[in-house]
Formats: structure tokens, C-alpha cells, sequence
């Protein structure tokens, strides 16, 4: 608990009718007024029983103030950067939440429950608005399902999220109207789950699977084990990580958290699976390091990845050498993208190919390092890497 709460020392980052959110000494917390202190003391307990909900605790209360702490949750993603089943778990997320508070008589308020207010922790969705939460008074639940579930033309509606086709809107709309709302969202439940398994394919669907435990003799795996060793990095990006194996490796070595960040959502809905088996400390974000957008949503003021998502140990194994071939990006265009989520040392894989120097005669490994000097002006190694004649490159800021 706070002895006493220092109002100069809070950094707000918004505010609400409810209250406002910020940081203080480092935490995460949120502050009501007189007005709310009972409603928000009497529901605590029974929140914080709902588990994907961002807990809350008090650390400080008088007369007239209640101030509940919130865990900080990392790398924080958006619905732009989540595959397909994330989508929808996180979708089924919210409706499971809003039917534990109807039995309580509380509810999600109509604005609120939309896909940027919930993210996930590892491979767990997390629902962040705990402000959204009140009374349920005489809100029409049909009507919050149509704006929250249904309708893809505002904003926080979920239609748009999960990317409802029109007819299925039309043929959603009337069920809605004929069904009490619990047996709806219980079967528009089911539905969800029965499109879990869409996906998109790309080329890197079938890419094979390392097993490195078996294959520590590689040179790849030998000249990243002691990258690792050398500099025991807190925290890795993978950048075209697939089914993260070089970052599973990598827990065997004290990297506490690792990233992967790839385009195919088959590989890293299989990388989700281990990381809620296993508890792995890793998040996947479904993103292309050269198209991600920079503007996210009508809001404008969340971050673009690069902002919530970096670290002083990225690793890009195999990839730059499709993009710059069928991709057509030039060394200049994945410099300047990679090293934004970069802040210290870097691990390239650079895969020579002789038949593209034919028509691409500046794809060297010459002129790679000399643009990539530009952005990281350091020391830079150069190991063997699996199969020759590929290297690995490690630049350093």
C-alpha cells in the first residue's frame, strides 16, 4: 500500500469519466473519484475471479480517492498484428467476460469492448479496459451484441475485426433478433470456434521444422549459442522466426522473453499452441517487417510495432535473401525497417546466390554489410552459418 499519493509524481496517459490512467513509482494504476469508491471496492473481489481480466489490486485509499494497481503487460499487441484464431479467441474472450458480469449485474458498456482493448500475454488474451466495466442499468443486450459482435461499420464493432461478410451480417442480425441474447452469443460462440482453423497460406506454411537440440553440431547453431553466451541477451526479436525454434533455443541460454515476428499464421498458431503447453515466455506477432502499418486504427494514438516491441538482441535468420529477390526490396529499404526494433546487436543470416548476382549484381555480401554500416556503424563479425556457403553477420550500433 501507498502511505501517501503524490499527484506530481502520476503521469497520466488518459482520462475518463471514470477516472484516469497512468504511471506512478514505475506501477500501473488507475484512479476513481468519491463517487465511485463503494461500486468499485464491492466488485474487486469478484473481478479479479475472472481470468482473463486484468487484475487489480488497491495500494491506496481516504475518503475521497481509490487507486487500484494494474500488472504492465508486455509487448503489447493489436488486433493488425494477430493471426486469425487470435482474432477469435480474443473475440470469445470478451463474450465469455460479459456473461460472467451479467451474472453479477454488471456489464461491458456499449463503447468499449473492442479488439484494442484487449491483448495478449504470451499466448493468453488479456481484456485491458477494467474502466469499461459498470452497472448493467437498462442496457438492451441486443443491442450491445449488434455493436460490439455484429456490425462491421463502427469501429468497435468485432464485424470488422474478424472481417464478417455482408449476407453472414444480414443472416447474424436476424437471428439476433428472434433468439434471447444468451442463447445467441452461445451459438455465435460456436460459430467462432468452428472458424478458428482459417488461415491464410504463404510459401513458409510446409517450411521444414529444426528440431537444434539434435543438431548442435551445425554451424548456425554453434555461432548462435556462443553470440548468446557472449552477450546473454534479456530479451530477443526473431524476425521470420516461423515456429520460433531458434527462440526456445534461446531460453536455454538466460534470454528471459523473445518475440517472434513472421507472416505466416499456420507456424506461429503451432508456436502459440507450445507457448500455452509449455508456458513459454514468448509472444508472436503476425506481422511483415516491411509492410507493417505505422498508423493503427481511427484512434491515432497507439504506437506502431516498432515502439512497443524491440530489443537489444534481434536475430533475422533466412530472410533477407527473399526479400530482396522475389521480394524486390533493396539492402537500404530492410535497413532502415530492421533497425528501428534493433537497439544494440544485430544477427543476420546472408545467403549468397550466384544466380541472382546475374540480373541483381549489387545482392553481395559486400555491399549488404556496406549499407548496413550506415545504420549499424560497430563492430561487425562475420561466422559460417548452415548449409554453405551462407554466413551469419552480427552488426552492433
Amino acid at each position: 500500500m501507498v502511505d501517501k499519493f503524490n499527484f506530481s509524481k502520476f503521469h497520466k496517459l488518459n482520462k475518463k469519466k471514470n477516472g484516469a490512467t497512468g504511471f506512478y513509482g514505475g506501477k500501473l494504476v488507475r484512479i476513481f473519484s468519491k463517487k465511485d469508491l463503494d461500486s468499485i471496492k464491492e466488485k474487486l473481489d469478484f473481478l479479479n475471479t475472472i481470468d482473463n481480466l486484468i487484475e487489480s489490486r488497491i495500494i491506496y485509499q481516504d475518503e475521497g480517492l481509490l487507486i487500484i494497481e494494474h500488472p504492465i503487460i508486455k509487448n503489447i499487441t493489436y488486433p493488425t498484428e494477430w493471426t486469425y484464431a487470435q482474432k477469435i479467441d480474443a473475440a470469445l474472450t470478451v463474450i465469455k467476460i460479459q456473461e460472467k458480469l451479467l451474472t453479477k449485474n454488471l456489464s461491458l458498456s456499449l463503447m468499449d469492448p473492442h479488439a484494442f482493448n484487449i491483448t495478449f500475454d504470451k499466448a493468453k488474451p488479456i481484456y485491458l479496459d477494467f474502466g469499461s466495466i459498470r452497472k448493467k442499468g437498462i442496457m438492451n443486450p441486443r443491442w450491445w451484441i449488434w455493436r460490439a459482435f455484429i456490425s462491421s461499420k463502427s469501429y468497435v464493432g468485432w464485424g470488422k475485426t474478424l472481417k464478417i461478410a455482408k449476407l453472414k451480417i444480414f443472416f447474424l442480425f436476424f437471428m439476433m433478433l428472434i433468439l434471447p441474447p444468451p442463447l445467441f452469443l452461445k451459438l455465435f460462440e460456436k460459430w467462432l470456434i468452428k472458424r478458428r482453423k482459417k488461415f491464410k497460406k504463404t510459401p513458409w506454411t510446409t517450411y521444414p521444422v529444426k528440431d537444434l537440440e539434435k543438431k548442435k553440431n551445425l554451424k548456425i547453431v554453434k555461432n548462435f549459442t556462443s553470440l548468446l553466451i557472449r552477450y546473454s541477451p534479456k530479451k530477443i526479436i526473431d524476425i521470420g522466426g516461423g515456429r520460433g525454434h531458434f527462440s526456445i533455443f534461446a531460453l536455454k541460454y538466460r534470454v528471459r522473453e523473445a518475440v517472434v515476428i513472421d507472416i505466416d499464421e499456420f507456424s506461429l498458431n503451432i508456436l502459440r499452441r507450445e507457448i500455452g503447453k509449455k508456458n513459454y515466455p514468448i509472444w508472436i506477432v503476425n506481422a511483415d517487417l516491411m509492410k507493417y502499418p505505422y498508423d493503427l486504427s481511427c484512434y491515432g494514438d497507439y504506437p506502431p510495432l516498432h515502439k512497443r516491441i524491440n530489443a537489444e538482441f534481434v536475430i533475422c535468420f533466412a530472410l533477407i535473401h527473399h526479400l530482396c529477390t522475389s521480394g524486390g526490396y533493396s539492402f537500404e529499404d530492410f535497413a532502415k525497417r530492421i533497425e528501428k526494433f534493433c537497439q544494440k546487436i544485430l544477427v543476420v543470416e546472408f545467403v549468397p546466390f550466384s544466380e541472382i548476382q546475374r540480373t541483381k549484381s549489387w545482392y553481395t555480401q559486400r555491399n549488404f554489410i556496406k549499407v548496413m554500416k550506415k545504420y549499424f556503424p560497430g563492430k561487425i563479425e562475420i561466422f559460417e552459418s548452415s548449409p554453405k556457403p551462407r554466413k551469419l553477420i552480427k552488426f552492433e550500433k
